[in-house]
């Protein structure tokens, strides 16, 4: 993917050349994201016990990459890379058997390593305004580390479960947008609007240990592969200063809000029972990504 991505960036530079583009930038973009995640609802639904967290969080992270773009009259193309490794954690204490004071402890790690590609061509309507499309591409590899703790009386502790899981996941789509800005001086102000529409999978899922345990999203039957469809938005206003003729520096605050429906791909799956005892195959939920985001760039 890496190597796809330079030979990406190579093209464009070369075409950019060969058109004598007005401008061609190279930079560098971070984002502080806090994430809600689609599978917070998941590991807090207390209609699927096996995987019922009375405690979860996943800590902030930085998502950060090169930027690269290329304007030629009023059209431009750009490509972006992004990278960030998410932790989450999880953990329900529960009484099982008062007469001999057994009680259970269990705690389920998450590392998420994501990675974002964006590439996008844009037309400029007026000297503030500019329309784009684009093809979003979201890659990630999801590590889980879960255990049990029982004590009992007259017993410290027994690791009574233990288990380990990778799982990839690869979500693609369109999308388009808008934005706007204007310049005082040496700063620029303006905002970005964009609605993508995504689908993948998550899976197929692989045991790193024994398979007599039950990782999330796992059932008997079913190697974990499930289909996902996500839309949404993202709202960016940003301020920046522009440093001599060719230094820009941005300073924004970044907002995603994702609709997600998951399903399972076979009849194997599913999400636990609902009250009435049937099975749920498929389930909505909200990805929600915030925080603030900072770039630069270098104008050829």
């Amino acid at each position: 993917m890496k190597k796809f991505l330079l030979l990406n960036l190579l093209l464009m530079f070369f075409i950019a050349s060969s058109l004598n583009a007005q401008n061609v930038a190279v930079g560098t973009k971070m984002w502080y994201v806090n994430w809600d995640p689609f599978f917070k609802d998941l590991l807090t639904d207390k209609l699927n016990p096996s995987t019922y967290y009375t405690f979860f969080e996943i800590d902030p992270a930085i998502m950060s990459g090169p930027t690269f773009s290329i304007l030629y009259m009023d059209f431009g193309l750009s490509a972006a890379l992004f990278y960030g490794h998410f932790k989450a954690e999880g953990n329900n204490w529960e009484t099982r058997n008062p007469a001999n004071d057994e009680n259970a402890y269990k705690s389920e790690t998450i590392n998420i390593d994501r990675y974002d590609i964006d590439i996008s061509l844009s037309y400029r309507l007026v000297s503030q305004l500019k329309i784009f499309v684009g093809y979003k591409s979201q890659l990630a590899n999801i590590e889980t580390r879960q255990f049990t703790v029982v004590t009992r009386t007259n017993m410290i502790y027994n690791i009574e479960e233990a288990e380990s899981t990778e799982m990839p996941a690869d979500v693609r789509g369109p999308g388009f947008g808008a934005g706007y800005s204007f310049n005082t001086g040496i700063f620029t102000f303006g905002a970005n609007i964009s609605y993508v529409i995504l689908s993948g999978t998550y899976g197929p899922m692989k045991r790193t240990d024994y398979e007599e345990q039950k990782p999330m999203f796992y059932q008997a039957g079913d190697q974990g592969k499930l289909e996902l469809n996500q839309n949404g938005y993202t709202i960016e206003p940003f301020v920046g200063i522009i440093a001599g003729n060719n230094a820009i520096l941005l300073l924004g605050f970044r907002y995603q809000y994702l609709d997600s429906t998951m399903r399972f791909s076979d009849e194997g799956g599913d999400f636990g029972q609902d009250a009435q005892g049937n099975k749920i195959r498929e389930k909505d939920f909200v990805d929600i990504f915030t925080g603030l985001s900072f770039s630069m760039s270098i104008v050829f």
